[in-house]
C-alpha cells in the first residue's frame, strides 16, 4: 500500500516515472513508490500542494521543487521535523555520539575573499594556513579571523535539514589521505564531482549529538531534531534512497546512504540521517580538503540494485523495493 494510493494524479505521475526507458527518472519514481516513511498527515499535506500543478512530468517535478522549497528548505521550522512526519523520526540519542557532514565551503570562501577579490584558490589557501595556525600553534589572530568568517558564514546558511553520518562508522576512512574522494563515495555525495584544476573546496565537520539538541530548542512544535531521510526532504534525487522501516527494529531504525561504488556486502551500508540546522563552530571544523576527482561513472541501476540487495539483506524483507531493468538493454535482440 502507497502513501499516495488516494490520489490518481500522483499516482499517474508516479507510475510513469517507474515506466520510463531512462534509468533515472525510474529511480526517481521508485524513490517516491518504495519509501515506507510518509505519516499520513505529512502525505496530505504533499499531496495537497502537488494538486495545484498540472498534470505532466514537469510541472509535477517543478512543484515538488517547490514544496521543498516552501516547506523544508525555507520554512521556520522543517516539516521534516514535524510532528506530521513522525514515521521517520529517530532517538534519543546518547549527548556524547559524533555526528560527521561533509561541507562545500562556496560561500564561506566568497565572504573570505570580498575584501579584496581574490580567487576561490586563495581564499581557500588563506583558511587552511589561519586553520593551521590555530591548530598547531593557538595562534590568536588566525582564531579571531576565523571565528568571524565563521559567524559571517553561519549568516548565508540557509535552515535546510542536514544529512549527517556516524562519526565512528567512518573512522578508517577519515585516516585516509584521500579522505574526501573516499567520503564522497561512501556517503553517496554525487553532488560533490571535482575535475583536475577545478577543485571542488570541502570541509569535515564534527561535532556531538548534544550541540544539535542545544540549538534545536529554538524550534517550535518541534517532535524531534533526528529523522530519518525521506524522498520528501529534498528534490528528486536518484542517488537518494529511502531505507525501509526494520519491522524488528534492530538494524536499520536510520536511513542508510548509497554508495557510488556497487555495493560488495551489507556491511558496507552507511547511516544517514537527517537533523535540524546547527549554527557552526570553529570548534566543529575539523579538515579541510579539496576535491579533483569525478564522481565514479558506475551505471545508477548498477548501484541502486546493488544497494537494494544490501537492505534487503540486512533487514531481511526480501520483497521491499524493485530492481531496476533497463528497457533499452532487455529490448535488444539476442543472438
Amino acid at each position: 500500500m502507497v502513501w499516495y494510493q488516494n490520489d490518481p494524479t500522483f499516482t499517474q505521475f508516479v507510475d510513469a516515472l517507474c515506466d520510463h526507458a531512462d534509468p533515472v527518472e525510474v529511480a526517481r519514481g521508485h524513490n517516491f513508490r518504495h519509501d515506507e516513511r510518509i505519516d499520513k498527515a505529512r502525505a496530505a499535506e504533499y499531496l495537497a500542494h502537488m494538486g495545484k500543478a498540472p498534470v505532466g512530468h514537469q510541472s509535477c517535478a517543478a512543484q515538488h521543487a517547490s514544496y521543498c522549497a516552501q516547506y523544508v528548505r525555507d520554512a521556520i521550522t522543517p516539516a521534516t521535523f514535524l510532528p506530521s512526519n513522525r514515521a521517520a523520526l529517530l532517538g534519543p540519542f546518547d549527548d556524547g555520539v559524533m555526528l560527521i557532514r561533509v561541507e562545500r565551503l562556496d560561500k564561506l570562501l566568497a565572504l573570505i575573499s570580498e575584501s579584496n577579490g581574490e580567487s576561490a584558490d586563495d581564499a581557500f589557501a588563506r583558511l587552511r594556513q589561519a586553520m593551521e595556525d590555530y591548530q598547531q600553534r593557538k595562534d590568536n589572530e588566525a582564531e579571531r579571523a576565523l571565528k568571524g568568517w565563521i559567524a559571517r558564514w553561519n549568516e548565508k546558511r540557509d535552515a535546510r535539514p542536514a544529512f549527517v553520518t556516524i562519526g565512528d562508522e567512518m573512522a578508517s576512512y577519515l585516516r585516509r589521505d584521500d579522505w574526501v574522494v573516499a567520503l564522497r563515495d561512501q556517503l553517496g555525495l554525487a553532488h560533490f564531482s571535482g575535475a583536475p584544476g577545478k577543485p571542488i573546496y570541502l570541509a569535515l565537520m564534527a561535532y556531538p549529538v548534544q550541540d544539535v539538541k542545544t540549538q534545536a530548542a529554538k524550534y517550535t512544535q518541534l517532535s524531534s531534531p533526528f529523522v530519518a531521510p525521506t524522498v520528501l526532504d529534498a528534490d528528486m534525487w536518484e542517488y537518494f534512497f529511502p531505507a525501509p522501516v526494520d519491522r524488528r527494529a534492530t538494524t536499520l531504525s536510520y536511513g542508510r546512504a548509497m554508495s557510488l561504488q556497487p555495493l560488495a556486502s551489507e556491511e558496507q551500508l552507511q547511516v544517514e540521517m537527517l537533523h535540524t540546522r546547527v549554527d557552526y563552530q570553529l570548534a566543529h571544523v575539523r579538515q579541510l580538503g579539496q576535491l579533483e576527482t569525478p564522481r565514479p561513472e558506475h551505471p545508477v541501476e548498477e548501484l541502486r540494485n546493488a544497494h537494494l540487495d544490501g537492505v534487503r539483506m540486512v533487514t531481511e524483507r526480501y520483497d521491499w523495493g524493485e530492481e531496476i531493468r533497463v528497457k533499452e538493454r532487455l529490448d535488444e535482440p539476442t543472438a
